[in-house]
This record gives structure tokens, C-alpha cells and sequence, in this order.
């Protein structure tokens, strides 16, 4: 399902509350790099994702750990759970 869908049809947000990245590794020009995106954990209201952005070679050059809120878009100010059929959806995203 697309964000846009979320927004739009179930009036709900994920704002960025916390970021955190780690440049391990440089990239350089003609590279070619892999991004994975997982879930390693969905709390009540918030989901924890993980980014990270492999070379050829398959070195890991950078990641990021990022933290959104669920909200309901008519009150952004208000965390709401998240929705079971988001979080069993999203536990197709847990690492192994």
C-alpha cells in the first residue's frame, strides 16, 4: 500500500521523530549501491526502520535507524496505535 493511500484513505501519519546515521564507508562515483529497508521493531504507537546502503562489493557504507509515530492526521499532536493490518504487514519487514 502506498503512503499517499494511508494518508489519504486512513487519515493517518508517520512523522519523523527520531534519525540517527552512521557513514561507515565510502561511496564513489560509479558505484553501484543496495539500499535495504527493514523493521526491526513495531511498537504500540511507533515503528523503528532501518536503512542500509551496500556497494558492489557488498561493504556496508552507510545505515540509519529511524523512528516514526503513528498519528491520526486529524490531530497530529495525538499518537494512536498502529493499525493490526499496518503492523502485519510491516512484520514482512523484520530482519531474520
Amino acid at each position: 500500500m502506498h503512503y499517499n493511500e494511508i494518508l489519504r484513505e486512513h487519515k493517518i501519519g508517520f512523522p519523523l521523530v527520531h534519525s540517527e546515521a552512521n557513514f561507515r564507508h565510502p561511496l564513489a562515483y560509479g558505484d553501484t549501491v543496495d539500499c535495504t529497508i527493514t523493521v526491526p521493531k513495531i511498537g504500540e504507537t511507533s515503528i523503528t526502520w532501518r536503512i542500509e546502503f551496500r556497494n558492489q562489493d557488498g561493504t556496508l557504507c552507510w545505515s540509519a535507524d529511524q523512528v516514526t509515530v503513528c498519528v491520526d492526521m486529524s490531530d497530529v499532536k495525538k499518537k494512536i496505535t498502529v493499525p493490526e493490518w499496518m503492523r502485519e504487514g510491516l512484520s514482512k519487514m523484520t530482519p531474520n
